[in-house]
Formats: C-alpha cells, structure tokens, sequence
C-alpha cells in the first residue's frame, strides 16, 4: 500500500464512522474486500488484537493498520482515529445552531442507521467465516448467552479460549 492509500483508507473510516464497529466494517471493506490488503483471517485476528486491547473498541483499527502498513500503517490508524474527535469540538458549536431543523435530525437518524447495518454486515461476516460447524456454533451461542449475563469481556474471552482449546482441536 502507498502512504496516500493508508491515509485515505483509515481517514474515510475514522470520519465516516460512527462507533468502532463502523470503524471496523468500513474497514474490512477497504483492506479485505477492495484493496486486498488483508486476508479476511489477518482482518479477524486484528480485531481480536484491538478487542482484547485497552481502550475504546475502534482502537482495533490501530491494529489493522499495523497488519496492513507496519508501523507506519499503525501511526496512520492511530492519528486518523483521534483525529475527529479534535475536529468534532468547534464543529458542535456550528451543530448546535443547526440542530433543531428536521433535515439536520433526518441526516442524523441516516447515518446512526447506516453505522448500525454496517456493524451487523461485519458481524454476519466475521460469524460465518468463524462458525464451521456445529461445535464452534454451540460454543458461540453459549458465549454469548454468558456475555449477556453481564460477565466482563475479559472473562468471557477467558472462557473462549479455554473451551476452544478443550473442544475444538
């Protein structure tokens, strides 16, 4: 990949995202679909990386740059992704002269929706290209049922690995 490549890869993720799952989808459309930077299993375990990481769940991104780019992939995702964040205060003082028109509310709802079916692309993609057959689907829907108990993402990334390696060599 050319530098301007990484730069314009990871800026149109870090500004057209909404969440870190947005962040991520946007790009596993670049890095593994498009540019074929990635194999979709490098893509699954950069968002293992960034999910197992400290920090906000976007974060991942820093990993994939690192897999596509090196470390100057990494620098790039790492800049790009506080970049909006820097750049959201003085544009909130102009949003909140805006905000109370209905296209300013309609434009809003869109791209939360957008974000929302993107982050449900990426999880179907990365659950079927995971799940190959019936143990890894057991295990999946156990874990997850133990995630939504409200046990904390460590302990259940804890209880993967030990039942993975029990039960799925």
């Amino acid at each position: 990949m050319s530098g301007a490549e990484v730069w314009a890869v990871f800026l149109r993720a870090a500004f057209l995202s909404t969440n870190g799952g947005t962040t991520l989808a946007l790009l596993e459309e670049d890095l593994v679909k498009r540019l074929h930077v990635l194999s979709p299993a490098d893509f699954a375990v950069g968002v293992a990386v960034g999910a197992a990481s400290p920090g906000p769940f976007g974060y991942g991104c820093i990993a994939l740059g690192f897999l596509a780019d090196g470390w100057r992939g990494a620098l790039v995702a790492t800049f790009t992704s506080w970049l909006p964040a820097f750049l959201s205060i003085p544009l909130r003082a102009g949003y909140r002269q805006l905000e109370d028109r209905s296209w300013i509310r309609g434009l809003t709802w869109g791209i939360t929706a957008s974000g929302t079916g993107l982050l449900l692309a990426l999880a179907v993609t990365l659950t079927t290209q995971s799940v190959t057959g019936w143990p890894e689907l057991l295990l999946g829907v156990v874990l997850l049922l133990i995630l939504f108990r409200r046990l904390s993402a460590p302990v259940v990334l804890l209880l993967a690995a030990l039942a993975g390696a029990l039960f799925l060599r």
